[in-house]
């Protein structure tokens, strides 16, 4: 499935016809309206959200109750015959929360025509069933960020991207209750245990960017209107989400039109900690001379391919710039709009890196009729595919030939359309459909069609669809036919690599890469139904079920090591689409008893892959020929797997123990299919066929059992505090792998599967402050103090568990042609701190202590003074120095960050503008994430605390390891921005 405008113009109108699935996004407003002479019930009196068609009225007790109240700040208007109304101003609802909410009347005799005041904001949820952090639209537009990520990474159960212990693509992220996760999540197979795809790595595919979030998509900070981290057991109406889910609630509408611009822009290029990239660029150019003085004809002519030169490529000399405005309001009494657009661009911090994103939101909403309301939804992020340009990545193996590395584009589209029925005051049912597509191309461009790849070159990728295309680039053989761009094998070619070798005991490229194009699709419709019914005072019954249809798609063809797979096609190709299908149904009751809440509910899921594992694995895969004749691997695949089935109880309890404090238990059994990535990589394609690894398709899912048990407590006013302590069991946390020896006349293969499990547990402390007065009128503060202390214990092989099968060994006759996973599960293990040291994305993230906070000042003149800090104890590691058989493992340094903001705003009449200093990492603290875990690197890094590889002298440093990881975090960086509403 190919992209063309017209399949554009389609997605796009669905965006209109089409809709998202909208979990417990809404909240409720529930109170009593008594007579404030008596006390007595007023019955019938009215409650009603101004600027919008919810509201309810109070029953023979008084009590009153209005559901599905989108996130927000409202006025909430009483009103009743004979009364004065009452107004309160400025009532905050969150997600999933209840907020209590009382009138007192008084009666028109008394002279009164309304009672105004404003709502009492707390700091406390005493509805909360579950661990859950929340974050504002105040926060978002106050506080210094780099995306609106970074605030989420403030939760005490997050660090980086993952969340109490699971991996990234454990957490889901979801918009307005659409879940944008990218469920294929590519660098689950890149990278890491489980690896299948090594020939990314030789062709320089860095994925880092994308892999640091399991969210497709990035948001402009004026679009959201909360944000929620939930970590502890969810409602059933959420979906399975092994880790936690991070859910944004986006900006509806109402009002006044109003909208708003900012702009932000670096004081210069972003920079890096650590040696420079060309630090080591002295022995590159002595090399060169050698060559070049060669007596050696075919020496002079590889010095030749020696290009690259000081400043070459661009390095840290442009600033980063983001742009993004905003409008909306009521465009009709029934009818409300909310739009916003950004333009992000970055030139990176490494050589020839540059980043472009336009993201686009609009929200819309009509009641046609009080009683029906339909919500309409359409984000739209470009990453090149639309507009025409190509993002690009820095490559450590190709630092001097950074022509050979491949660029990127792609785009995002999420569509959405609900309709919200209300049957009575006491019942809603919902309908709604959505549709998730990205689109990722990397490959290389010759726009003047020379033949030769240039840096920045425009136009579309060359696709080697065809084998002309393919020859006209690529070599015939390895180490010939030097006037051709690529080369049949990307690594272990002497003419186009050094000899001197970099950090991690590679050589350098100089020149000629292997032929590379992937273009990725991934697409998503999901269709979901429930109703809601408050039955009575103390039940709210919800029901409903999903249905979500995937359809991925793959194009790839790629060199690898060896080349000459056969005189017709020198390189892998996949070519593949498979479209696996989940359905889930699901109740749960709401009950409310004088404060106590109990949220019990259950949900079953099914997973169908629609796909095949092999039919025998002693025999996965064929020779045959294709239409042209040519010889092509194919795997040999069985019949398609049984749908699975999973049941998942869900349990949440808040107990009061007085006005101001409450205690929460929550229990929850998820159960997540692993990346796809890991289940359908090289699916039509045996892979790289010099040593293949291949996956399991039918590979366990991700299991994990959580609870949580807290208090929150509100000690003094605007102050509150929150206690939790959790614990998750997680089952299938890592990979493992067999080799395989088939049948003659071929040679062995790598098959990756689940392995092990993980146990994660901690206790976290969270302490709020609202914004109010502390010194008068001369200062406000405000903010969120948090510590964790945590540890992720993880399964590790012992050794002697059986990982060779072999024909010959009669394991085919053993097994019956199939593998013993099973037994997996009995392997000997030991358990381990998950570890550190040559990843960022793969591991690093078990820090015992975590230390954030947030902090608002506000000061007279309107000058606001904001600041967000983080620290985390180091990664753990394994000594290599010293006893190998000793099992502690070492500790790397602290890391520390503190992000300060500086604004002034002046009021000019309709238009308030704001300008604003922020400087990230103030103090330019130079933190170590990973470290280079070469044979050098990691003895150099044990004695003498240099992470990035040799000394620079004799043997080469790195500031990056081999994923594309940064060794060292952010130095200083110091932004200046504008911002103007109206």
């Amino acid at each position: 499935m190919r992209y063309s405008w017209c399949s554009v113009l389609l997605i796009m109108s669905l965006v209109i016809l089409s809709t998202a699935l909208v979990f417990a996004q809404s909240g409720k407003i529930t109170g009593s309206v008594k007579d404030a002479s008596s006390g007595e019930a007023i019955i019938g009196a009215n409650v009603v959200i101004e600027g919008t068609t919810l509201g309810g009225a109070a029953d023979v007790n008084g009590v009153y109750y209005i559901l599905n109240v989108p996130p927000g700040s409202y006025n909430v208007i009483a009103s009743a015959v004979g009364y004065a109304r009452s107004t309160v101003r400025n009532v905050r609802v969150g997600s999933d929360q209840i907020v209590q909410l009382d009138f007192s009347l008084r009666t028109e005799a008394i002279g009164l025509q309304e009672v105004v005041v404003e709502a009492q904001q707390r700091v406390i949820d005493q509805s909360q069933t579950s661990a859950k952090s929340r974050v504002t639209s105040e926060e978002f537009r106050s506080l210094p960020l780099r995306e609106i990520y970074d605030l989420i990474q403030t939760s005490p159960s997050v660090y980086k991207g993952f969340v109490r212990g699971g991996k990234q693509f454990e957490t889901k992220t979801l918009i307005d209750g659409i879940d944008v996760t990218d469920q294929f999540y590519a660098s689950a197979a890149d990278n890491g245990p489980g690896a299948n795809t090594p020939y990314l790595t030789y062709n320089a595919i860095i994925r880092h960017s994308s892999a640091q979030k399991s969210a497709l998509m990035d948001l402009t900070a004026g679009s959201v209107e909360e944000a929620s981290v939930l970590t502890g057991g969810v409602g059933a109406d959420y979906s399975s989400a092994t880790a936690g889910i991070v859910s944004y609630s986006l900006r509806e509408g109402r009002g006044v039109l109003s909208g708003g611009a900012k702009f932000r822009m670096s004081s210069g290029g972003l920079k890096h900690h650590g040696p420079g990239v060309y630090n080591d660029a002295a022995k590159y150019l002595a090399e060169k001379s050698t060559l070049a003085a060669s007596t050696d004809a075919n020496n002079r002519a590889k010095a030749d391919r020696y290009t690259w030169t000081e400043g070459k490529y661009s390095y840290g000399e442009k600033p980063t710039m983001e742009g993004e405005i905003s409008f909306g309001g009521s465009v009709a009494e029934n009818m409300g709009l909310y739009f916003t657009a950004g333009l992000n661009e970055s030139y990176g911090r490494l050589p020839n890196e540059f980043d472009r994103r336009i993201n686009s939101t609009i929200k819309f909403n009509y009641s046609p009729v009080p009683e029906i309301r339909f919500n309409v939804l359409g984000i739209l992020e470009d990453q090149g595919r639309l507009f025409g340009w190509k993002n690009s990545s820095f490559s450590e193996d190709f630092r001097f030939f950074l022509e050979g590395v491949p660029r990127q584009d792609g785009m995002n589209i999420v569509g959405q359309l609900k309709m919200t029925h209300v049957l009575s005051p006491q019942t809603f049912y919902e309908v709604q459909a959505s549709i998730v597509s990205k689109e990722e191309r990397l490959g290389y461009v010759d726009g003047n069609n020379d033949g030769v790849i240039g840096l920045n070159e425009d136009g579309d990728f060359l696709t080697f669809a065809d084998t002309s295309q393919s020859n006209r680039y690529m070599a015939n053989a390895s180490n010939s036919q030097f006037t051709k761009f690529f080369s049949p094998s990307p690594r272990n070619e002497s003419g186009s690599e050094t000899v001197i070798t970099n950090a991690g005991g590679l050589r350098w490229k100089i020149a000629r890469p292997g032929i590379f194009y992937s273009d990725d699709i991934a697409t998503k419709m999901t269709f979901k139904g429930d109703i809601t019914s408050q039955v009575t005072v103390n039940h709210q019954l919800r029901a409903g079920f999903q249905a979500v249809f995937h359809d991925y798609d793959r194009e790839l063809r790629a060199a690898y090591i060896g080349g000459q797979f056969s005189a017709y096609k020198n390189y892998v190709e996949e070519l593949w689409n498979v479209k696996p299908k989940e359905y889930s149904l699901y109740a749960q009751d709401k009950m409310e008893y004088a404060g106590l809440i109990i949220n019990v509910g259950a949900r079953l899921d099914a997973l169908d892959l629609a796909a095949a594992d092999f039919a025998n694995y002693f025999g996965p895969f064929e020779d045959i020929k294709d239409a042209a004749g040519g010889s092509v691997r194919v795997p040999v695949r069985g019949e398609d797997l049984d749908m699975r089935f999973f049941f998942s109880p869900r349990l949440g309890v808040s107990h009061p123990i007085s006005d101001r404090a409450a205690m929460y238990f929550s229990f929850s059994r998820q159960t997540q299919s692993q990346p796809f990535s890991r289940l359908f990589t090289n699916y039509g394609d045996f892979g790289n066929p010099s040593l293949p690894v291949v996956v399991h398709t039918g590979q366990d899912p991700i299991k994990s059992t959580n609870y949580d048990l807290g208090l929150q407590w509100s000690f003094a006013e605007g102050y509150g505090l929150d206690v939790n302590a959790y614990y998750r069991d997680i089952e299938n946390y890592g990979a493992t792998s067999f080799t395989v020896t088939p049948r003659a006349p071929w040679r062995l293969y790598i098959i990756t599967t689940t392995f092990g499990y993980a146990d994660s547990r901690g206790v976290e402390f969270t302490l709020r402050k609202n914004l109010s007065p502390v010194l008068g009128d001369f200062l406000s503060v405000g903010g969120r103090f948090s510590y964790a202390y945590s540890y992720i214990k993880q399964a590790v092989g012992a050794g002697g568990n059986p990982s060779s099968f072999s024909t010959v060994g009669g394991d085919s006759a053993k097994y019956g042609g199939q593998l013993p996973f099973s037994d997996i599960g009995l392997y000997n293990t030991i358990e381990q701190n998950v570890q550190g040291g040559s990843s960022s994305l793969t591991g690093g993230y078990d820090r015992p202590h975590r230390i954030t906070y947030t902090l608002m000042m506000r000061f007279p003149y309107e000058i606001m003074v904001s600041s967000v800090g983080r620290f985390e104890s180091g990664f753990f590691y394994r000594r290599t120095l010293g006893d190998p058989r000793a099992r502690e493992l070492a500790e790397g340094p602290w890391n520390k960050q503190v992000d300060l903001r500086v604004e002034k705003m002046f009021d000019l009449g309709p238009a308030r503008v704001t300008v604003f200093l922020d400087m990230l990492n103030a103090f330019d603290t130079k933190n170590i994430l990973a470290f280079d875990a070469s044979n050098v690197g990691q003895q150099n890094w044990e004695r003498n605390g240099n992470p990035t590889g040799g000394d620079g002298v004799t043997t080469a440093t790195r500031p990056v390891t081999q994923d594309g990881s940064l060794i060292y975090d952010i130095p200083r960086e110091v932004y200046f921005g504008l911002s103007v509403n109206f």
